[in-house]
């Protein structure tokens, strides 16, 4: 039964690896967001310097100039700490033995660094939770269900899945350090310098700052003691001056705003950030700000409802927190939880790709409360675990079709705001996705489930006259099909071993 269950995950895991972005290698002057998470990890392990010119190659359609003159990547460095290691690694393999392969060593290993740092998550918030039965399976489902795993197995040159890691990583340190916390005072400034560290991620994840204190009051239910403690002091003043070190080193100036190293004239978002400041539009504020949580919670357009149940039960924790009495630790955890929402606010998106991906930071707390706090209560359990399925499925479909496609051009989208990739009606355009046969033949062929099945059937005939025969293969899939036949076996190999790993950690008994 065990080794059945493990080929059905390893099955779901290939059919959700999508071969996008990993077919197609990320060369010098690139502008996405994909590009320049990938040129920082490229300069520091190939050219050992700080210096983008050769990866930008006079794109400079989102650099930051210096005052030297010098382009620099306005897009955050931090998960560049955490890839390099894998690469530099990757990167010495290389200069001592030729892998004749399609993409190259380098790319290859950065590509499934997110896939480790998933299973890394999965295993740290296993271990912080209550034993109960399915727990691991369940917490697969949330995981596949929220959407962070498209930033996974699809475009994971994206910072998401490292911003999950960061908020795990703090979630277990404070752990660490508050259970016979006199014995592990000396490692208490540990915590502020990761979490100064963390926001190089993501500089406008300060919420990771009253992360601990809401794990220790409403989770552990002891006291946040460590407030005034000389070496907490210390690890923050230390923790600040390596965050303004690497902005100096980078953008050549001293800041904790992101906002410095971005244009000041003619991004909408500064005229709304004006508009909320004007005392005088407080009321219209207020009116559009509750108007945009609606849209949030229940839109078409990625709606937490529907697509990410896990952060919907925000509101239900923080009601019932507040029931509690737990007045001062509610507050918190509602600053907690509006912090991420205020570039959801400001953008007027939803982020231009799949999900609110600026709330995935809110899912680890939110798993921890689920199974701390509310794991006998099984109509909330069951409701995660269906919507989950649901928002799993939305994924697998995500782009299957025109229905299920965001706009290349701008469009009007839920927030009434005129927008590139955007789809007001995506949930119902999922759903009729689901009713076209093609739908499923372009799940299938740009899987990794199809990868192998091409390679597998190359061994025999030519892929792509085979199955001309019997399907109707657009003309970007059998490019796919035809570069299949090229892709390393040893690129497959080594994903097929990580995700036998990741289905024995899903199956295995539950083990704190």
């Amino acid at each position: 039964m065990k080794i059945r269950n493990c080929i059905f995950i390893v099955f779901v895991l290939l059919i959700f690896t999508k071969v996008d972005y990993r077919l197609t290698e990320i060369f010098p002057g690139g502008s996405q967001d994909d590009s320049v998470y990938y040129y920082h990890v490229q300069t520091i392990v190939e050219d050992n310097d700080f210096d983008y010119t050769n990866q930008l190659n006079g794109n400079l359609q989102d650099a930051y100039i210096k005052a030297d003159g010098t382009p620099i990547p306005r897009q955050s460095f931090g998960m560049a700490l955490i890839a390099t290691p894998f690469v530099y690694l990757s990167n010495i393999i290389t200069n001592f033995l030729n892998v004749d392969t399609y993409t190259s060593l380098n790319y290859f290993i950065y590509s499934i660094v997110p896939i480790i740092i998933l299973i890394s998550s999965f295993k740290i918030l296993l271990s912080l939770t209550s034993d109960f039965r399915f727990k691991n399976l369940f917490t697969f489902i949330i995981f596949l269900g929220s959407g962070v795993s498209y930033y996974v197995f699809e475009r994971f040159s994206m910072s998401l899945i490292y911003e999950f890691f960061s908020f795990c990583l703090i979630i277990k340190l404070t752990d660490w350090l508050f259970i016979n916390k006199k014995e592990k005072t000396n490692y208490i400034l540990l915590l502020p310098i990761l979490q100064f560290i963390f926001l190089m991620i993501r500089w406008n994840n300060y919420h990771i700052f009253l992360l601990p204190v809401i794990y220790v009051q409403l989770v552990l239910n002891d006291k946040f003691s460590i407030g005034l403690n000389k070496k907490f002091i210390l690890g923050n003043l230390i923790g600040a001056f390596v965050f303004l070190l690497h902005t100096r080193l980078l953008y050549g100036i001293s800041t904790f705003l992101q906002s410095t190293i971005y244009p000041n004239d003619g991004w909408v978002v500064y005229e709304r950030l004006e508009r909320y400041k004007n005392l005088s539009l407080f009321s219209e504020n207020v009116q559009d700000i509750f108007q945009y949580i609606f849209v949030i919670l229940f839109s078409q357009e990625f709606g937490l409802l529907y697509f990410c149940p896990i952060i919907f039960l925000s509101i239900y924790f923080l009601y019932k927190f507040i029931l509690a009495k737990k007045y001062f630790q509610s507050l918190i955890l509602f600053i907690y939880y509006v912090f991420p929402l205020i570039p959801v606010i400001l953008f007027e998106n939803h982020g231009g790709s799949y999900g609110f991906r600026y709330l995935f930071t809110l899912i680890p707390l939110n798993i921890i409360f689920l199974y701390s706090e509310y794991k006998n209560k099984k109509f909330l359990i069951y409701f995660v675990i269906f919507i989950s399925i649901f928002g799993s499925i939305s994924q697998l479909f995500f782009e299957s079709t025109p229905y299920s496609s965001l706009s290349e051009g701008k469009i009007i989208n839920s927030f009434d705001s005129l927008t590139p990739y955007a789809n007001a009606e995506y949930l119902t355009g999922v759903l009729k996705s689901l009713l076209i046969i093609e739908a499923y033949q372009k799940i299938i062929f740009t899987s990794f489930i199809g990868l192998i099945g091409v390679k597998i059937l190359s061994l025999f005939s030519n892929p792509s006259e085979v199955l001309l025969n019997y399907f109707s293969l657009d003309s970007k899939t059998l490019e796919y099909v035809i570069n299949y036949e090229e892709y390393s076996w040893i690129f497959v190999v080594l994903i097929i071993v990580i995700y036998i790993y990741f289905s024995y950690t899903v199956i295995k008994e539950n083990n704190k």
